[in-house]
């Protein structure tokens, strides 16, 4: 529900621009992009100079691996700011979020863990038109402890308890796409993504996190499309995606080849 530019409810987290964002068949599409999912909140938005400013308070769901039992609980929403800008052949965001995680087991556990961390960071993107059928898509997001709030973070990492502390991980996503229209009816797009989720081998060797925690993941995505008419579409996509293990440093690789064909009600 919207009301004068304030909303209530469940859509897009408000870290979400899709700037970056090119087409693809896969509902997924790249990996690396800034929020890109569904939550609970509050947000207000207005208009600031040529673009829009929005803050939200949302939903907090960020977890903390390698915590005792019963022991995650919920203080404060996530906060998250963000201006949306445009120009001539241009659009960007920027964007900045917040978040607690925190663990509590009650003082009448035999070992009581009563501790909290903050985590935060920001993104940027944007969107160039190089011509009338050629645009250029990127954008940059990172901090610590990020988790969903980089798309798609595997496994949701974000932070871990190290038996003392909540220690957060230094994380990065990016992303890069070329779409280019070859005729008024048929598109074509290459796009790339990357995360680094801040685990590393020695994380691994403590025993914070299991041998098939991934360190970097990759996407590289090929999409063509074919509107005949209006509501109608055709497509088809050629997808590989990078797994680089932390434990191991092995790499493991997988390439999907789609075909889709959409009609718009």
């Amino acid at each position: 529900m919207e009301y004068h530019g304030i909303l209530v409810g469940q859509t897009w987290s408000n870290f979400t621009s899709w700037n970056d964002w090119a087409d693809s068949l896969d509902w997924n599409g790249a990996i690396g992009h800034s929020g890109g999912f569904r939550t609970n909140q509050v947000r207000y938005t207005y208009a600031m100079g040529e673009g829009m400013f929005s803050v939200a308070l949302e939903d907090s769901a960020g977890t903390v691996t390698n915590a005792p039992a019963n022991s995650a609980k919920v203080d404060f929403p996530n906060i998250s700011a963000r201006y949306e800008g445009k120009g001539d052949k241009f659009k960007y965001a920027l964007g900045v979020v917040g978040q607690q995680f925190k663990l509590d087991n009650g003082s009448g556990n035999a070992t009581p863990v009563n501790e909290s961390q903050t985590g935060a960071g920001a993104m940027f993107n944007l969107s160039y038109d190089l011509s009338d059928q050629t645009s250029i898509l990127g954008g940059v997001v990172g901090g610590d402890g990020m988790g969903d709030y980089i798309y798609i973070m595997p496994g949701s990492l974000s932070t871990y308890y190290d038996g003392a502390k909540i220690q957060t991980l230094s994380q990065l996503g990016a992303t890069l796409a070329v779409s280019h229209k070859l005729d008024p009816k048929t598109d074509l797009a290459v796009s790339l993504g990357y995360i680094d989720t801040g685990v590393d081998s020695a994380k691994v060797a403590d025993g914070f996190f299991n041998a098939a925690t991934v360190e970097n993941q990759k996407s590289a995505l090929i999409t063509y499309t074919f509107s005949p008419a209006k509501h109608l579409m055709y497509g088809g996509e050629i997808a590989h995606y990078w797994n680089t293990l932390a434990a191991s440093g092995n790499t493991g690789s997988a390439t999907r080849l789609q075909f889709s064909a959409k009609y718009s009600f």
